[in-house]
């Protein structure tokens, strides 16, 4: 037996090797804090918290909890707002959330600012239908999901995005309500309905309190 419990067996002339792994365990324990000279090398400032670079242009600090409270505020209804992106079939929010900060003179950047949807300043998307990882992301970051209802869409609606739209109904938001929509441009006025899709109980929670990280952090402090 090795240093790292190898055994060999010898079967019709043929080695075979087997490791017992709970020594290998131990071993590899104990060398933890043991590291070569590259690593050690590195300089590292001692804090508990992460030393945010701001002139980083891929790891940004998050601004979600800037102005964080433990009070949750009251969910409002929506006034005057404008359409951001108006948008064809089977786009994700993969299309238009990069990973990574865009600078403002890239040329992306005349169009994104910010890594997120939230940040951004969406309060609400509309589609015709959601995959399920793309309506929990919307959740998770407190942007609230609605979907057309009786098969109609923007098109059908005859919009064209240069709209100022109401939302209201949501200050009383539970699973699956449906909210009236006011949609003016010129004098004229379209209104329609949508469904909300927060599904159950906790991403209606979710939504409340700006998203799941607001969510986590006032939960740990109860």
């Amino acid at each position: 037996m090795n240093r790292y419990g190898s055994k060999t067996v010898t079967i019709s002339n043929i080695d075979y090797k087997y490791f017992d792994i709970s020594e290998l365990i131990n071993i590899k324990k104990n060398d933890v804090s043991i590291s070569d000279e590259n690593w050690s090398s590195l300089s590292a400032s001692k804090s508990t918290q992460y030393d945010w670079k701001k002139d980083s242009t891929y790891i940004k600090k998050p601004p979600f909890f800037d102005k964080f409270k433990l009070k949750v505020n009251a969910t409002e209804d929506i006034f005057n707002a404008r359409v951001l992106l108006m948008l064809t079939d089977s786009v994700t929010t993969d299309h238009i959330s990069p990973a990574g900060e865009i600078p403002e003179d890239y040329p992306a950047g005349r169009y994104l600012k910010e890594k997120v949807t939230q940040l951004l300043g969406v309060k609400a998307v509309i589609a015709q239908s959601y995959e399920r990882i793309r309506r929990s992301n919307l959740i998770g970051m407190g942007v609230l999901p609605l979907q057309f209802i009786n098969n109609q869409s923007w098109k059908s609606l005859g919009l064209d995005g240069t709209e100022i739209f109401n939302i209201t109904g949501i200050k009383e938001i539970k699973p699956r309500k449906q909210l009236r929509v006011k949609a003016s441009k010129n004098g004229s006025t379209v209104e329609f309905k949508v469904s909300v899709r927060l599904d159950t109980g906790i991403e209606t929670a979710y939504f409340k309190n700006g998203g799941i990280l607001q969510y986590s952090l006032r939960s740990s402090n109860r």
